[in-house]
């Protein structure tokens, strides 16, 4: 151990688990999967939802996800998004 660091059993009572590739473990209080485990760490992956807002005009290509529109509003208080294949 370097002579600047402090050991966890100054802040907390350590466990030990044993994890494997695939197994569920409680992260930041959510259920979080171990993707890989190697000599550089382990990887937790995990789905969870999430809100983004963007501005949207008439005649305007918005890309939501991987999928590219072409803004379209009808009548003034309706949204149409027409999917648009030349769209970047």
């Amino acid at each position: 151990m370097r002579a600047d660091t402090v050991p966890a059993t100054a802040y907390f009572d350590p466990q030990t688990v044993t994890v494997e590739a695939g197994s569920v473990v409680t992260y930041d209080g959510q259920a979080r999967v171990v993707e890989q485990i190697d000599a550089a760490g382990v990887q937790l992956a995990w789905r969870a939802e999430r809100t983004t807002e963007t501005q949207l005009a008439p005649g305007e290509a918005v890309t939501l996800g991987t999928e590219s529109y072409v803004v379209h509003i009808a009548d003034g208080t309706r949204l149409f998004e027409g999917h648009s294949p030349s769209c970047p």
